[in-house]
């Protein structure tokens, strides 16, 4: 409960459900807070901790692909549990702040730019909202998926 931010949590993704008719919800939590002073090199490791998500989530699709070869019980689950994972783990690749992408990138910045570049947290959401809006999904995101999963052997799911 912790995470839970009121307007990311719950007031966004009603009203984005409300506002598409059911056809479209996004939101967000608190991030979890992470003390960079704790880094034996912090630009490095603050990138390494942002990597972990996306590459947890890649890692876990990559893991069911590997359980969908050796059995097609549970297809349709084990199918969407990959297309959701892969969804996620690009999408948090982004380079947007506050998404996990933004601290890969923020690591080799200047320093001078490199908290000026993090503060963007505050209108990163905006940026994503317009990026949803202008159908960067279907044209960015979405083809990647289809790359994976085409490598996978998944044909026909997105």
């Amino acid at each position: 409960l912790s995470h839970i931010d009121f307007f990311g949590t719950i007031i966004l993704p009603f009203l984005l459900l409300v506002m598409s008719r059911g056809a479209f919800s996004f939101g967000y939590a608190k991030p979890v807070p992470i003390n960079p002073y704790h880094f034996k090199r912090p630009k490095r490791d603050f990138m390494l901790v942002g990597l972990a998500g996306p590459l947890a989530n890649i890692s876990i699709a990559l893991i069911l692909a590997f359980f969908l070869k050796l059995t097609s019980l549970f297809y349709d689950v084990i199918v969407w549990g990959i297309v959701i994972n892969l969804i996620l783990g690009f999408f948090n690749l982004l380079p947007i702040p506050p998404l996990d992408g933004s601290k890969a990138v923020a690591c080799f910045l200047p320093s001078r730019f490199y908290f000026n570049f993090l503060r963007l947290e505050m209108v990163g959401f905006i940026i994503i909202i317009f990026l949803i809006m202008i159908g960067f999904f279907e044209w960015f995101i979405l083809p990647l998926i289809k790359i994976v999963l085409s490598l996978l052997g998944i044909e026909g799911v997105v």
